[in-house]
């Protein structure tokens, strides 16, 4: 006998978040502005029922959740306000030389016996062999988040905003990948609404590489897009039937008759001459972006009732790609951009956005929560 159906509660309305480190949050900043401007007071981008941040989407979600519109946000970078939300780079992330020296002082305790080893077994040396030998001595990330979770419990106190998830006033969720049990724990969720924010949004945005996993209660925690970009699925889960989803994370199109990706020398190049950082974000870019594209299509088709509407950069456009998702000189350049080119989206579907995003409710028929 089939079950039926899970009764869809009351529609809500969903911002989903995606991350793309400080590009992305100015991005996003950028875009909220230009829909608050769009919709001229009879919607904003406080007027969501629920928040769903990843990474960098994250911080943005957390500061939309407690009351913090994009315009306060975007006036205070861009006229360089001495205001917590006006950081510095070093407020974020530093190298974490520390944790190096450790890393560097136990891999030179092991070449005795790594030179015993190669003797013993009579293994011809070479650098790969001698690196795969002293590879678990390596930092776990090249940056600490403990000096963005400290900056980001001192702008929590600084403006005064919810330091857990109880404390506000939306709904606000935080979704992270555990590192040793491959699954996601979505943070705000009932069981997780005690973890202060700043560490869920630490542990959503530890990048791996680039930041060392985040330990929440014994469980190492990676970037919450590392299994997917955006997670529509939790505003679905949560009852929502309009969801606005911004993501700055596209690969770019470089066809070189309309596309210049200039290079330090002068001249437009192939993303292959733009060296090894280039190569391995373009083709992120690319796993990702097919990712989200798949999810999105597979859940328009299971849920139809719920309207999800995608925003994000075109593929032409080199402003974001140009730019390292770390890039802290382009804030201002970045949050432009993000107002202009949802400008033109909204010009192109601007009526629709008012009839999804006005209208009290729309036609329930029925829905499946999603596992």
């Amino acid at each position: 006998m089939t079950p039926a159906p899970a009764v869809r509660r009351e529609g809500k309305r969903a911002l989903v978040l995606v991350g793309g480190g400080i590009t992305g949050a100015m991005y996003e900043f950028g875009c909220l502005r230009a829909f608050d401007d769009f919709f001229e007071g009879a919607f904003s981008s406080l007027d969501f029922d629920c928040y769903i941040g990843t990474s960098a989407g994250a911080v943005v979600g957390m500061l939309l959740a407690n009351g913090v519109g994009p315009a306060n946000v975007m006036d205070i970078i861009a006229t360089s306000q001495k205001h917590p939300l006006n950081f510095r780079h070093e407020d974020i992330f530093r190298f974490d030389w520390e944790n190096f020296r450790r890393s560097l002082g136990r891999s030179l305790a092991m070449l005795p016996a790594v030179y015993r080893y190669y003797r013993k077994h009579r293994t011809p040396f070479s650098l790969q062999s001698l690196m795969g030998l002293l590879q678990e001595n390596l930092p776990s990330g090249l940056f600490s988040m403990k000096d963005y979770i400290r900056y980001l419990d001192s702008l929590i106190k600084q403006m005064d905003l919810a330091t857990s998830f109880r404390g506000l006033k939306k709904e606000l969720y935080v979704p992270a990948i555990s590192l040793d049990l491959p699954m996601r724990t979505v943070f705000g969720d009932e069981g997780s609404r005690d973890i202060p924010i700043s560490r869920a949004i630490a542990a959503s945005s530890a990048l791996p590489f680039y930041f060392e996993p985040v330990s929440i209660d014994g469980v190492d925690y990676v970037d919450g897009g590392t299994a997917q970009l955006a997670h529509v699925d939790i505003a679905i889960n949560q009852g929502a039937d309009r969801i606005l989803v911004l993501n700055p994370i596209v690969p770019i199109q470089n066809d070189q008759s309309r596309v210049c990706i200039p290079s330090f020398s002068g001249g437009c190049v192939r993303i292959a001459e733009k060296g090894i950082s280039y190569v391995w974000d373009q083709a992120a870019r690319i796993n990702s972006h097919e990712k989200l594209e798949m999810i999105v299509a597979r859940l328009r088709v299971s849920h139809p009732w719920a309207k999800i509407v995608l925003v994000e950069p075109g593929g032409s456009d080199t402003v974001l790609f140009a730019q390292h998702i770390l890039s802290y000189a382009s804030r201002v350049q970045i949050l432009d951009y993000g107002y202009r080119s949802t400008k033109s989206f909204l010009r192109e579907r601007g009526e629709e956005m008012r009839e999804i995003f006005l209208s009290p409710e729309l036609h329930p028929t029925g829905g499946e929560t999603l596992g």
